[in-house]
Parts: C-alpha cells; structure tokens; sequence
C-alpha cells in the first residue's frame, strides 16, 4: 500500500460519493508487528461478505473502514459497545 505522501503527490483530485443508506465505521488499530497487522487483515477481510470493507492505512496504525446497510445496523452497534 503507497505511504501518504505518495498518495498526496500523485492525486489531482478527490471524488466524494455519496453512499446507499446506512453507517460508516472507521476503526484504527495500532499494531506491534506484521503478525498483528495479518491478524487484523484477516479479522477485516472475514467482514468482507457481508459488509463493505475498505483498507485504509497498512503499517503500524492500520485503518480500515466497514459500510454496514441499513438492515445490518445492529450488528455494528453491537461489535462497538
């Protein structure tokens, strides 16, 4: 995955789109080793049938972002509380 400043030096634009109902949650996970960062793209990818699951930053905070429709709302607000 490119570094930020990589990202920021290459793009000319960003295009915001607006999403089919529902929440976003971005989760931001800080992680001591590539054994972590595995687990947790396996804990995220796990999601991916079901929800929508975008990565977002790889290394030692590792982000991801997961779109839950309306109809699987609470299921989110259960696995964040």
């Amino acid at each position: 995955m490119p570094h930020a400043k990589e990202i920021a030096g290459a793009a000319a634009e960003v295009l915001l789109e607006k999403h089919a109902s529902g929440i976003t949650a971005v989760y931001i996970v800080e992680v001591r080793n590539r054994q972590e960062i595995r687990e947790v793209k396996e804990l995220f990818s796990s999601l991916a049938p079901e929800f929508e699951v975008y990565q977002l930053a790889e290394g030692t905070i590792t982000a991801y972002a997961v779109h839950v429709l309306e109809r699987h709302r609470c299921i989110i607000q259960f696995t964040l509380f």
